[in-house]
Formats: C-alpha cells, structure tokens, sequence
C-alpha cells in the first residue's frame, strides 16, 4: 500500500501499520502523487481534508465482521438442530436428542442469543416426553439453565431438577466423580473420561450459582478438581482422555477436544463458583494451554504436538477458547493475552464456509482410538465455535 510513495522509507516504523490502514482506506492519498512527506508537519488544511473524508465513511468494524459470521453459523446451526428433531422417530429414550451433538448446537445457539430456537427445542423434549439419559445432558442442559435464568419459567426449571438427578444417579469412581455413563450403569473399573467430566462439570458449575445450591457448588469443583489431580499433567499443561482408579492416565494426553471438554467444566466451575484454589491451578493450566496453538493460531487435535503437520480441530478449538472466556468474565485467565484470542478467533474464519463450521474430528472410540475424519462438518464444531465467538463478539461490544 506504501510502495507507491518514493519517500516510504522515511516512514518511522511505529507508522508504518496505521499509515497503511489510512492510505487504504482514502484518508491519505499523500502530499503530490508520489510523496507522503513522512517527516513533515500535517498542515492545517491537510488535516482538515483528512477529517473531513474520514467523516463521509462508513467503517466496517470487527465486530461487524463477527457479527455477520456469527448470523450465519447460527441460521446453520439452527437448521441442523431442527433435521436432528425431525428425525427423532419415537423409538429411543432421547439420548440423541439430548446427547452432546445436539447439545453442541443447543449450547451454542444459546450464546448467540438465539433464545427462540433454545424454546423451540425445550418445548419438544417436553412434547414428546423426551428425558436426561446420561451425562451428555450436561451441554444442552447449561442453555437450559441460561433460558431459566433469562425467564423464570417452569419448563426449563423442570428440566434442570431432571439433568441434576440424572447425573446424581451416575456410578461415581472412588473419588466421588461421575462417571461417563447413565443413571443405574453398572461401575466401569473406576474408569473417568474427560467427556464426562466435562458434561457434567458445566451443567453442575451454573446449577450451583443458579439454584444457590452448596452441595452441587461442591459437587461441581470436586468434577474439576479431581481431573485436575489424576487426569492433568499440570508441569507439561497437558490434559489426559482420562484415567483409572488408580490413578493412571489413559488415551492421547493432550488430546484436543478432550482438553475442550475439561476446559468447559473448567470454565463454568470457575464463572459461577468460587474456590481460589482450583482458579488458579486453572489460571495456569489456560495459560500453558494457550500456548499449545499450532502457527496458524488453531489448537490441533492433540496439543502434544504443535507442529504445522498437525490437524486443526474446530470442536478443540471453540471448547477450549469458551472455558478461557467464561473464566475471563470473572476476572480470571489473566495469562491469556486479547492479541492471542483474536488470533485464534481470526483463524477460526478459516474454517467457517456458508455458515458451516468444518474441520473438526469425528467421535472418539475409545482410549487410544480417534477419528481422522478432519474434514466433516459436524455438530460439536458447529456448537463450540458459534459458542466461542459469541462470547468474543461480546468481548469486542464491551
């Protein structure tokens, strides 16, 4: 943009970003036609000009930007949600319908503010007769909670006391964290997925401020807590998919979406609760896990590597930013700079294309087992990312 000028090596280096921007936009168009005197004084009548053209333009702001994106993925997401209740045929117990897919896109059209489309789906649980099955809940369950909070109204509180006794009636492990399971299953050798941590951990974290409940506060930071002690390797910043019993880690560490999940957990526990302690081993695990992006700003789908050949993984991504940002409204995550969320955010664009959020993994398999199906669009991408960037959207808007 400078290069047209003859003297644009006399530009001071601290001008050579905002004097790009201004040519760019019509502002400046120099002192004659191959000179912008950069060493000189503006003028009176020079500086007038420049006003008066920057008062005659409308400028597209960031949050314009987002704004825009964010329309798009939630009129996908809304489509996406309303084909999943389509489908629903009556012939199982709803654990689709309230699962975590589904939940992604609940949860997500929630932050964007799509508040009709989360009525439009409560009420047709309600219809149908359709119950928590499991710990996936959890996701859709925290929309749930936010349309109670906005509205006081019954169906939402009713399906929040249902969400609570589903996870209460989970098999725990020895540590008193809810397994990866439903009510009534059968305890699985003390096994704690990360999935289940954090489904449940997001739900419990705003039931507990919402419902001025103690016992469900402590429930909540014993979720984040014990991962935070057998399921995390804190030096390295590093989360496992799970561990045992005893105590031994299982699956990828530093597996992306699994980080995802904790941070979700993490990050409610941390906006809605209040122990010091878990804020600030937290505060440090963002901190180090922000760190773990790959160049273009994406966090991977392992963070064990940030090497360029790694795959991007949007569901990682979102999940991850969306824990950082809740624990920001309460003033925590202060290791994690704003350039380094709108880089991340800014790469997420990337991956965004008619409102469809690509690039995110398909469903693990178990320890050791991982889709390498990057390409897809799927709900957890979808949810997670329309999720993160509405809370920066609302971060650029304050």
């Amino acid at each position: 943009m400078l290069d047209t000028f003859d003297d644009a090596g006399k530009i001071h280096s601290y001008a050579v970003e905002p004097l790009s921007w201004a040519v760019g936009a019509g502002l400046i168009t120099g002192v004659t036609a191959k000179t912008v005197s950069p060493r000189t004084n503006a003028t009176r009548e020079q500086f007038a000009t420049i006003l008066q053209r920057f008062a005659g333009k409308e400028f597209v702001t960031l949050a314009d930007v987002y704004r825009e994106v964010i329309e798009s993925v939630a009129d996908e997401a809304e489509i996406m949600l309303r084909e999943e209740m389509s489908r629903w045929t009556g012939d199982s117990d709803g654990t689709e319908l309230l699962g975590s897919d589904d939940g992604a896109l609940v949860f997500g059209l929630f932050e964007a503010g799509r508040y009709d489309a989360v009525r439009e789906y409560v009420e047709f649980l309600a219809e149908k007769g359709i119950e928590p099955g499991g710990c996936w809940s959890g996701f859709g369950g925290y929309a749930i909670e936010g349309m109670y909070e906005r509205t006081g109204e019954e169906i939402y509180a009713g399906y929040c006391r249902s969400i609570l006794d589903c996870l209460l009636g989970i098999p725990t492990d020895e540590h008193g964290e809810i397994q990866y399971g439903r009510p009534g299953s059968e305890k699985v050798n003390n096994d704690i997925y990360v999935d289940g941590t954090g489904l449940a951990g997001i739900f419990l974290g705003r039931y507990a401020d919402l419902f001025d409940d103690g016992e469900v506060k402590e429930l909540a930071e014993l979720q984040v807590r014990n991962y935070l002690d057998y399921g995390v390797m804190e030096k390295l910043g590093l989360v496992a998919h799970g561990y045992n019993g005893r105590g031994v880690q299982e699956g990828e560490i530093g597996w992306g979406r699994g980080t995802g999940w904790f941070m979700l957990a993490a990050g409610s526990v941390m906006r809605y609760c209040s122990d010091d302690s878990i804020n600030e081993r937290c505060d440090a695990l963002m901190e180090k896990t922000m760190k773990k992006t790959l160049p273009g700003g994406m966090f991977g789908w392992t963070l064990s590597s940030t090497s360029a050949d790694t795959p991007p993984d949007t569901s990682a991504t979102g999940m991850i930013m969306w824990g950082i940002l809740k624990a920001k409204e309460k003033g925590l995550a202060g290791g994690v700079t704003d350039e380094q969320i709108k880089k991340t955010a800014a790469a997420c664009l990337d991956y965004i294309e008619d409102g469809r959020v690509y690039g995110a993994s398909g469903a693990s398999g178990g320890w050791y087992f991982y889709s390498d199906n990057y390409n897809e669009n799927n709900a957890l991408g979808q949810g997670s990312v329309l999720a993160f960037l509405s809370l920066y959207l609302g971060m650029l808007e304050s």
